[in-house]
């Protein structure tokens, strides 16, 4: 997770809105390819990925150097995804995983699958299969923004914090 996050008057500037515009009321922006692929290098450089399971994957030791080990992570955010390289979550629960889809639980039964990660890596993450309970609403979010179906925000209520503790008399 970062610990920083963009300027918004910046940002809207960065996407060439107006005086006055708002990023929130505007429905449709035209964003050069470097900056778009910059924004998702940001967010794909936070994904939690199983660096063993990628380097099995791909042979790319003859493309890369490697370094430290978080030029994994920084090979796939930078290179590997816009190449079509898939990379699976090192948070993978393989119990909830079968427990959640019993056609994968039948595949690997059926010896089709050793796994419910080798399930996932060849069909689930395809057929937006959640790799874990925590990623259900997250995919479920993507899957509104890819399509173009986000609904209207909610505004949020936020209630002043309340003290822990009673106060001293």
């Amino acid at each position: 997770m970062y610990d920083v996050y963009p300027d918004l008057e910046r940002l809207e500037r960065r996407l060439g809105l107006k005086d006055g515009e708002r990023l929130e009321t505007v429905e449709r922006l035209e964003v050069d390819g470097a900056f778009l692929r910059g924004v998702l290098e940001m967010i794909l450089s936070d994904v939690a990925i199983d660096e063993r399971a990628y380097l099995r994957d791909y042979d790319l030791k003859a493309e890369v150097d490697w370094g430290p080990a978080d030029s994994i992570a920084a090979h796939f955010a930078g290179t590997g995804y816009f190449a079509g390289l898939v990379a699976v979550t090192r948070n993978f629960d393989e119990y909830w995983y079968l427990e959640t889809y019993p056609e994968a639980r039948l595949a690997v039964a059926e010896r089709r699958y050793q796994s419910g990660l080798d399930h996932y890596r060849a069909e689930g993450r395809r057929q937006g299969r959640a790799p874990n309970a925590a990623a259900v609403a997250t995919m479920a979010r993507w899957r509104q923004v890819l399509s173009g179906t986000v609904p209207d925000r909610v505004p949020i209520d936020i209630a002043p914090q309340q003290p822990t503790t009673e106060p001293e008399k």
